[in-house]
């Protein structure tokens, strides 16, 4: 997750990066985004997979208690998420993690 935020943010192919053939361009602007990254001291990236709604909820609302608050939560891929209440109808489950971090968004304001 970090090396995808790296490249987005200095526009350098992740390709590159994660290769390693990267001109002196590609250097000064990773180096520039990493500088940029280490200010922000309180980014917290949980690359667990198959987490529930509840299990997010949890998670944000402890770090947003730790922290005095919250700003932006990311979700990489919705659809790995899961309710096991419904999953026979993966169009309900979808529609029930979107509603469910709809609300946690209002909760927290973010």
């Amino acid at each position: 997750i970090m090396m995808r935020m790296l490249a987005s943010l200095s526009r350098v192919d992740q390709t590159r990066i994660r290769t390693g053939q990267l001109d002196d361009e590609d250097w000064a602007r990773i180096s520039s985004t990493m500088g940029i990254l280490l200010e922000k001291r309180n980014m917290y990236i949980d690359d667990s997979s198959g987490l529930t709604p509840t299990e997010v909820r949890s998670r944000a609302r402890r770090i947003f208690r730790e922290h005095d608050g919250l700003s932006l939560i990311m979700i990489d891929y919705l659809q790995l998420m899961r309710v096991p209440a419904l999953s026979d109808n993966r169009t309900l489950e979808i529609a029930e993690i979107s509603r469910s971090l709809k609300a946690l968004a209002k909760e927290l304001q973010v």
